[in-house]
């Protein structure tokens, strides 16, 4: 694995920096003159948790209706089809109740990346454990697709996609055995950001698939983890973080403040916005804690049923610093979020129903 150093050292020699005398600014100015494509492959590798492009290991293979232990099945869903492009979400539930004839409620886990890399299948080994704990509990798993920001695709296509899960699974709850009253979002990252966006923004604020559009986008609760709430606050903006956010809102925001208003989560919260918990690490370099502190603060002032849990030791994510140990540690931190989806979905089973 590439040290941030040694990352450095490249990008400097790329665009012709010294990145001690330059730092890290100097390199952003020279390169996003020079070559944003090469930037934006530098900008990733340098602040993001190599956890967010890991696979767990069977997913190098085809994935439908594979099994897996502990007996999970998996299948995957084509929920959107966008000119030639296929948009689509992998599935998971356990074997032992993928018959059942009750009606399970649904996580929708949306990966992070910066908006512009990951699939639904990178940084899944992350989030596994709580993956299969609920699973086991009768839970059903969504891992979705959504279109990455590029020269083409900006905002707000990316949270349309979102959206679009979530209603596809509602149009098509019978047919998969879930309760379409009971769906619950999770993002890490930029997908919290997507998550937030998807659950608290208006239904009428969003276009989206037409043979969707009918049906809410409205969810039960929304989780997000380390992901950008509020796109405008000054004080947050960094040459890393600017590039990043410009990539998908598409404009610089002394350009269009407005843009960067409509794409922030904080913008929308309200009295009649669905339970949030945000989880972020307290020395985040690349999504100040500020954000979710932000976040916090306004859904306390507008009356939302909102819960922070504050990570220690940690940088984005969960990404550790110098020899600290991170509290609390993953295990527990998976399990903070699994109980919370658990409380505000409720029991998948009811009480006289028996794996």
């Amino acid at each position: 694995m590439f040290s941030r150093g040694l990352l450095m050292t490249v990008a400097a020699k790329l665009f012709n920096c010294t990145p001690r005398s330059r730092g890290m600014k100097g390199i952003m100015f020279k390169a996003r003159l020079l070559c944003p494509g090469l930037l934006m492959l530098v900008v990733i590798a340098l602040t993001i948790p190599m956890s967010f492009f890991e696979y767990v290991p069977w997913m190098e293979g085809d994935m439908a209706s594979r099994v897996m232990e502990p007996v999970l099945v998996c299948e995957e869903i084509i929920y959107k089809e966008i000119g030639e492009m296929s948009l689509g979400f992998d599935i998971y539930r356990s074997s032992e109740i993928s018959a059942s004839p009750h009606m399970a409620p649904v996580v929708v886990y949306v990966h992070g990346g910066a908006w512009v890399v990951g699939d639904k299948r990178s940084g899944l080994r992350l989030a596994w454990p709580m993956l299969e704990a609920l699973c086991s509990k009768g839970f059903v798993f969504v891992s979705t697709d959504y279109r990455l920001a590029n020269t083409y695709t900006k905002f707000p296509a990316p949270v349309e996609d979102v959206r679009d899960t979530v209603r596809y699974l509602k149009k098509n709850a019978d047919q998969l055995g879930i309760d379409s009253e009971r769906i619950a979002l999770m993002g890490v990252s930029a997908g919290g950001h997507l998550a937030l966006m998807a659950a608290l923004a208006p239904d009428d604020s969003l276009g989206g698939d037409p043979k969707l559009c009918t049906y809410s986008g409205r969810v039960r609760a929304v989780v997000s983890w380390c992901g950008p709430t509020d796109l405008r606050i000054e004080q947050h903006r960094t040459p890393i973080r600017e590039i990043l956010v410009a990539e998908l809102v598409g404009q610089p925001f002394q350009n269009d403040s407005y843009l960067y208003s409509a794409a922030s989560p904080a913008a929308y919260v309200s009295s009649a916005s669905p339970p949030i918990l945000l989880l972020h690490s307290e020395e985040d370099s690349l999504v100040p804690y500020g954000q979710a502190q932000c976040m916090y603060e306004q859904a306390m002032v507008v009356g939302a049923d909102v819960m922070l849990i504050s990570i220690e030791n940690s940088g984005h994510v969960y990404k550790k610093i110098d020899d600290r140990e991170i509290q609390p540690e993953l295990e527990d931190i998976l399990k903070l979020i699994a109980d919370y989806i658990e409380r505000q979905l409720g029991l998948a089973f009811g009480p006289c129903e028996h794996r």
